[in-house]
Order: C-alpha cells, then structure tokens, then sequence
C-alpha cells in the first residue's frame, strides 16, 4: 500500500541530496508526512467502497400521522446588532422586524416496522399528489396507505465477501460468456416497494404482491427471518446461467435467498437456489425447494408456490452472519493504487521544485 509513497520518497530524497542538501531532510520529511496521508486517506476511501453493501429488509406499515396546514402569527419585533461608524466607534442599532403569517404544509407520515416513519408526498403509483387541500384526515391517508400493508426499506452493512468474492466464486464460470444477466433487484420503485420477482411470469403484479406478503410475514416478530426472498425466471436458459447469476450478483447479501430457475412451455427446466447461508439447515433448504420447483407448473396460480415455500423457509433458513468473514483482509484495489502513484507524484514534485527554489 504505501510502496508508491516509499519509491517517489526516494526519489525526492536523491533530488533534494544532489540540488539541496541543506533541506533534505526537512523536505523529504514533509513529502513523507503529506505522502503517507494521502494513502491512509485513499486506503479508507477505497475500503469503504469495498465493503459497504445493501441488504433488503421487510416490515409493515403500523400507522400513520395526518397533520393539517396551519398559519403561524409571529408578531412585530426588534432586534438588536452593532456595526461601526467611519471613524471606528462601535454603534448599537435597533431593527424592526415587521409581523407576518408563516404558511407550514399539511404533514402525512407512515410509521414502518422496518424502517420507522417516513414522510410521503404521493400515492404508491405516484398518480395522487399531496398537498394541503388533500388528504385533509388520517382515514384518507389510510385509503392510500393502509395499516398492514407490506413495506421493503433499504439499509447499509459491512460485507467483506463482497471483496474477497473468491471464496464462492464459480471457478468454471466465465461471466463475459454471460452478458444478459438481470441487474441486482435493489433499486425501490417507490418508498416502500421494491420488485422481488425478476422476469416474466402470469398475474404478475399478484405474484408480486404475494411474495411481498410473505416476505413481510418471514420477518415479522414471530418468525423473525430477516430474509429477502427473490424468485428469478431465466425463461429458455440453460442451466450454468444460475451459477453464472451467483457470481454476478456477488453483493452476498446475508438476508438474501434467491430461488433461480429455467423455463419453457409453462414448465420449469431447471432450478437453482442460492443464498449466502451455509448452515446445514440452509442446505437442506436449497435441496427442498430445488425437487419443489422442478415440479411446478407456470401456467397455473404462481402464488401457491411462494406459499408452499414459505413454511419450508420457516423450519430451515439461517441468515449468515458476515461477522463470521471479520478474517477476510480487504486488499487494495488497482484504481486505489493508481490514485496514490498519481497524488504522490504530483507532491513530489511539487517538493521536488521547493527543493530547487530554496
């Protein structure tokens, strides 16, 4: 990590011994000073880049709040400052601040098991805009957002897999083979919505909406999961894509299981689940689900599968905890040592020319 600082360090050490040695020592200490800064600061920089990832977590909604615009009075006052005169004489002056009417817009809020309240401006579609003429009640914000109602929120954690991957990377896997891998489903759709089902599917709002339930129920304080449960549809794949799908979505998520499989004709071809849980539980998991879904039919109701796969996930997930990877060592990456080459040399030099005009 700090071979750069070290090698352009001696650089500037001979440079200096040769045009200054008077001030050798001084400016090659202040190169290593400002040097070995820069690359603790590119280090935890790059670090923090590496490991910082987002799991999905579910809840529901438990209230809301509906608070009604209101105009508040704030009567004539004065207030009281100094300035200075043009002979430097210190002047008290009073300003008078004339009454007014502050305008505050009506307040709608919905309190989130798993993400406390948020403040909301919109309908779920985004059709209905709040403001002060609508809603004017709680029960009208209820029509919209209705206690119960399933929610998803994202938050951050530490994943060292992600920078060490090597430890569940397919090693017969070229990704470069396959280019038309979805994209890891974390973007919300909304403020409480995200899709869970990937590719195409009948009655798919309704698929998703059941999945959003159960997911919900997975972590409710019951049954206290912390699952992010994710169906992918690969359609006429074959069947290396779901590995090749494990490598790419690399995140390893520690609340994620993802039910992969292969389609064609209403039939599943094939099936692949994957989590980063490697519990025995969690495998017996992966194996029940897999004979599972190569028996279902597409064609009928897709809700009854996540139903039936919801108490199997009940008896047997385990979620990882990634503080079992606090062993992994986060290197450096190539972009980090390219910014530090780059920041060192530019101080060196700029040492290196003091070192001349001295």
């Amino acid at each position: 990590m700090f071979l750069p600082t070290i090698i352009i360090g001696t650089i500037v050490f001979l440079f200096c011994f040769y045009f200054n040695k008077k001030n050798m020592f001084k400016l090659t200490l202040i190169f290593f000073i400002i040097g070995f800064f820069i690359t603790g600061i590119v280090y935890l920089i790059d670090l923090d880049d590496q490991i910082i990832d987002t799991e999905v977590w579910s809840g529901n909604i438990e209230d809301v709040e509906h608070k009604e615009e209101w105009d508040e009075f704030h009567p004539q006052r004065e207030e009281t400052y100094t300035t200075t005169d043009s002979k430097g004489n210190t002047i008290t002056k009073i300003k008078i601040i004339p009454a007014y009417t502050e305008h505050h817009k009506a307040i709608n809020k919905i309190q989130t098991t798993d993400n406390g309240w948020i403040t909301v401006y919109e309908d779920l579609d985004g059709k209905v805009s709040f403001s002060d003429k609508f809603p004017n009640t709680k029960e009208e914000l209820l029509k919209f957002y209705p206690i119960g109602k399933e929610t998803v929120s994202i938050h951050t954690y530490e994943n060292k897999v992600q920078a060490s991957y090597s430890i569940y990377n397919h090693k017969d896997i070229d990704l470069d083979k396959y280019r038309d891998l979805p994209k890891y489903p974390n973007e919300m759709k909304n403020l409480i919505e995200i899709d869970r089902f990937i590719g195409s599917i009948p009655n798919k709002d309704k698929v998703m909406e059941t999945l959003n339930k159960v997911n919900s129920e997975l972590n409710n304080n019951s049954n206290k999961k912390q699952i992010n449960l994710i169906f992918v549809n690969l359609g006429d794949k074959s069947s290396d894509y779901g590995f090749a799908l494990q490598d790419y979505w690399k995140c390893g998520n520690k609340n994620d299981f993802i039910i992969c499989f292969g389609s064609r004709g209403g039939k599943v071809t094939w099936a692949y689940p994957f989590s980063w849980a490697d519990s025995e539980k969690s495998e017996k998991l992966k194996i029940d689900v897999r004979n599972y879904m190569l028996k279902a039919n597409l064609k009928s109701d897709f809700t009854k599968v996540i139903e039936d796969i919801n108490p199997m996930i009940k008896r047997n997930f385990q979620r990882k905890e990634f503080a079992d990877f606090n062993y992994l060592n986060v290197e450096l990456s190539t972009k980090a040592y390219i910014y530090i080459a780059i920041l060192n040399l530019i101080t060196g030099v700029g040492i290196m020319y003091c070192c001349r005009e001295m």
